[in-house]
């Protein structure tokens, strides 16, 4: 029988890797019991700098919401100045690249205070004061969690029609409660309709000019969001909109973090800023949804309104 002589280099191998195992239980035991900073490189944003030094993450396995980095703000716009109706408006001009558009790209526009401060009081008043009514809180088409939104109108109608026609949400509302809903209801749209009609109506037709000459708002209504109801809704396409306008009745970096964004593709999203009564202004094809923080702060509301041509007008 033939011996085989021990190899010394196998014998300095295997005391190596005994060494290593040694050292990675002791880091792993060392690790878990201590709190790791997150190692991301800071995003640098218009609004300042974001630091990953108050990001902590435990490494008992629980990753926070608060570790996520933040959606960088998108900043790439042409500003430029136009006069409708007597007003002069400033409008911030944006794209965002992506299939399923002719060219390649979707454009949108945002329009600074287009609502007063005051307008907005007064919207907030109604839909979020002492009396305000409850909010429908119906399966979102987009993603199927609770929308937490309230409809308004349906363009063109008589106002005891768009009660008529919201019978169905209503229905499952107490007595009391569909009065109120009726009430808060009939008060927006009286407020809203001069807007509507002088300032959103006007906008929408001239800059589209080719495909809403004719244009009139099809469905109003107001969406919230906060960590209580929901934080976001997904990517998607207004498809039942020719002209979607978007103004928000909250304040960027006081009310809320985050907000509306438009993607370029599912993954690469930026943040479009709205302040208080500013509005962005889009036709159907833009990718875009919104996400805000999850602190027990945060609150956003907008105030949405879609076109369409008036002989294509019904409820969608």
């Amino acid at each position: 029988m033939v011996r085989r002589k021990n190899n010394p280099r196998s014998s300095i191998s295997g005391f190596y890797r005994l060494g290593a195992i040694i050292a990675l239980v002791i880091a792993i035991t060392y690790f878990h019991s201590e709190k790791v900073p997150f190692p991301l490189v800071p995003i640098t944003t218009p609004k300042g700098q974001w630091s990953p030094s108050s990001h902590e993450i435990s490494t008992s396995g629980i990753f926070r919401p608060s570790d996520v980095p933040p959606l960088p703000i998108y900043s790439d716009y042409q500003n430029a100045s136009i006069v409708i109706n007597g007003r002069t408006l400033q409008v911030a001009e944006g794209s965002a690249k992506h299939i399923g558009v002719s060219n390649g790209v979707s454009e949108f526009a945002v329009l600074p205070m287009l609502v007063t401060s005051n307008e907005v009081d007064v919207i907030m008043g109604i839909a979020n004061g002492p009396n305000a009514a409850e909010f429908d809180i119906d399966p979102d088409p987009v993603d199927g969690m609770s929308s937490y939104r309230f409809y308004i109108e349906d363009g063109g109608i008589s106002s005891d029609e768009v009660h008529r026609l919201m019978k169905k949400k209503d229905a499952n509302a107490t007595k009391d409660s569909q009065e109120e809903r009726k009430e808060m209801r009939s008060k927006l749209k009286e407020f809203m309709d001069p807007i509507i009609r002088d300032r959103l109506t006007a906008y929408v037709r001239y800059r589209y000019p080719d495909t809403c000459h004719n244009c009139t708002a099809c469905r109003s209504l107001i969406r919230r969001y906060n960590n209580r109801e929901r934080v976001r809704h997904d990517t998607h396409r207004d498809a039942h909109s020719k002209v979607s306008v978007t103004i928000s009745l909250s304040q960027h970096e006081v009310d809320y973090r985050g907000g509306m964004y438009v993607a370029h593709s599912r993954s690469e999203k930026k943040v479009v800023e709205l302040g208080t009564g500013d509005a962005i202004i889009f036709q159907s094809s833009l990718l875009h949804g919104v996400k805000i923080d999850d602190s027990p702060t945060s609150s956003l509301w907008y105030w949405i309104v879609w076109f369409r041509n008036a002989g294509e007008l019904r409820m969608v």
